[in-house]
C-alpha cells in the first residue's frame, strides 16, 4: 500500500502535462514504476517485469496520460467538467448529414509541429477520434474507465503473452 501511495500517486499527479514527453523521459518514469513492481512482487533485476505489471493490472507510464486526458474528454462530452473545459472541446459538425452518429472532435490546426500537438485541444481531439467506438459509446463514468482501460492493458500486452503468462 506504501508503494502504491507513493510511487503511483507521483506518477499520476498532473500526469496529462506528460503526455508527448520524449521517450528517453518516459523511459525514466518507466523505470520508476518498474521498480515499484518488483518492489511489490518480490522479484529480482534482471526478470521479466511484463507479468508483475499485469499482475498489478498497472498501465505502462505512456499509456497513463492518455488515460487520463480521454477520461477528461468524455466527463466533458457528458458535461460534468467546468465550463472553461467545455470551450476547448469542440465537437466536430459535418456540413452535410453521415450515416455515422459518433462524436468525433474537432482537431484544430497548429503551427508549430514539435509543440503544436501536444497542445491541449489537439492531442485529446486526436486521442479521442482515435479511440474504439465501443469505449465512447460507453453509457456512464465507471463503464468507461473500465472499458478505457482494458482496451489500453491489452494493446500494452498483447493477447499471447497474457495467456503464456498466466
Amino acid at each position: 500500500m506504501l508503494v502504491v501511495a507513493l510511487v503511483a500517486f507521483c506518477l499520476d499527479y498532473c500526469n496529462s502535462l506528460l503526455n508527448g514527453l520524449s521517450q528517453t523521459q518516459m523511459l525514466r518514469l518507466q523505470r520508476v514504476q518498474n521498480t515499484a513492481a518488483r518492489l511489490i512482487c518480490r522479484i529480482k533485476k534482471f526478470e521479466h517485469i511484463s507479468t508483475s505489471l499485469q499482475s498489478a493490472y498497472w498501465l505502462p507510464v505512456v499509456l497513463r496520460p492518455r488515460f487520463k486526458l480521454l477520461f477528461i474528454v468524455f466527463r466533458v462530452l457528458r458535461g460534468v467538467d467546468p465550463l472553461y473545459l467545455q470551450e476547448l472541446i469542440c465537437p466536430y459538425r459535418p456540413t452535410r448529414s453521415l450515416r455515422s452518429e459518433s462524436i468525433d472532435l474537432y482537431v484544430p490546426a497548429c503551427r508549430t509541429a514539435t509543440y503544436g500537438n501536444r497542445l491541449f485541444t489537439v492531442e485529446t481531439a486526436i486521442l479521442w477520434n482515435d479511440l474504439l467506438q465501443e469505449v465512447r459509446d460507453a453509457e456512464n463514468i465507471s463503464s468507461f474507465k473500465r472499458l478505457l482501460k482494458t482496451h489500453f492493458f491489452n494493446s500494452a500486452f498483447p493477447q499471447h503473452c497474457r495467456s503464456v503468462c498466466s
